[in-house]
């Protein structure tokens, strides 16, 4: 749970919310397999999921609004100018 609940914290740093979500699944999944065959409780695994999965959410959209932000930008100004930094900064 707790590298679920650091994606959602670090969602905007693309990268390295891409070595918290990988390992945040891989425990989750392990968590929830020793909770089936223990029969115990499965809140904390579930959690970890869900809170995973919102992180990925998040970085995945951040990630394609930066994009597409840097591609529009790209297109209208030169970059290393104020117009293109001024753009990344606003969207327009």
């Amino acid at each position: 749970m707790v590298l679920g609940i650091l994606s959602i914290v670090f969602f905007w740093t693309m990268f390295l919310d891409l070595l918290l979500i990988i390992p945040a699944v891989l425990f989750a999944t392990l968590g929830l397999a020793e909770a089936r065959r223990t029969n115990a409780g499965r809140g904390m695994a579930r959690a970890g999921i869900i809170c995973t999965a919102f992180g990925t959410i998040f970085a995945l959209s951040f990630t394609v609004v930066v994009v597409h932000r840097i591609n529009t930008c790209d297109g209208r100004y030169s970059r290393n100018t104020s117009s293109y930094d001024s753009c990344l900064r606003t969207g327009s």
